[in-house]
């Protein structure tokens, strides 16, 4: 009986994450739009996520629930970065930042263990989105611990917070966008339809950043340090 409610809800927040997703991406970078999009895309992902884990327990699915884990944990990461910029200055990662993280990296090696051990010739296909998703969110995890860890440079480490937001939202996007594509896409190969869009998005991802960073270097003006004034969600 509660299953359908819930269901709906989860369709309805998965497709206004996946058509304002890039309203966010394209507009610039701290300014107004870029905020209300990044907004309704966050909180979007945020009821995603809260409806996938009622479901996931009523349909006992271990697997389904390790991938909200991190497909979240990509959104919240990305959010939480921006109080996060200045280390030096006291903005620094809370304990729910920590256990979000540790939560993570846990994801991962039950994704790991589920690919791995729960190998069979049928599920092969399967069993390899398991592992590359685990890698996935052990490194996401993993390497906001070292982050949290580390000291901050306000020489090197000044607009590192903006690429972390930037490549973390943008696996958020993946993760709506692997979602629909699992879903509707049935006429590929399991790995083609839950990896494609990590694969395509991973690389546009990685040219922005680098582009970004580019552009940073070599001008010193970047969006960050408009939207350094008030970036709150």
């Amino acid at each position: 009986m509660l299953e359908s409610p819930i269901l709906t809800i989860h369709i309805i927040a998965g497709m206004i994450a996946f058509f304002v997703g890039p309203g966010a991406m394209l507009t610039k970078k701290g300014k107004v739009w870029h905020r209300r999009w990044g907004k309704i895309f966050f909180w979007s992902m945020t009821v995603v996520a809260i409806s996938a884990v009622i479901l996931t327990i009523r349909n006992q699915s271990v697997f389904l629930a390790l991938v909200g884990i991190f497909s979240f944990y990509s959104a919240f990461s990305g959010y939480r970065v921006l109080y996060q910029k200045r280390p030096d200055r006291g903005q620094t990662a809370t304990p729910l930042d920590w256990i979000a993280a540790g939560i993570t990296v846990a994801s991962g090696l039950g994704l790991l263990y589920l690919g791995i051990f729960r190998f069979g010739a049928l599920q092969l296909n399967f069993n390899v989105v398991m592992i590359v998703f685990g890698v996935i969110a052990l490194l996401l995890g993993g390497s906001d611990i070292r982050r949290f860890r580390s000291s901050f440079n306000p020489e090197t480490d000044r607009y590192n917070w903006l690429f972390i937001h930037m490549g973390n939202m943008m696996g958020a996007y993946i993760a709506a966008v692997t979602a629909f594509s699992a879903t509707n896409f049935g006429f590929l190969p399991i790995v083609v339809r839950w990896l494609w869009p990590g694969v395509v998005f991973g690389i546009l991802g990685n040219y922005w950043t680098r582009k970004y960073r580019k552009q940073y270097a070599t001008s010193g003006k970047t969006a960050a340090a408009a939207s350094e004034q008030n970036v709150a969600i």
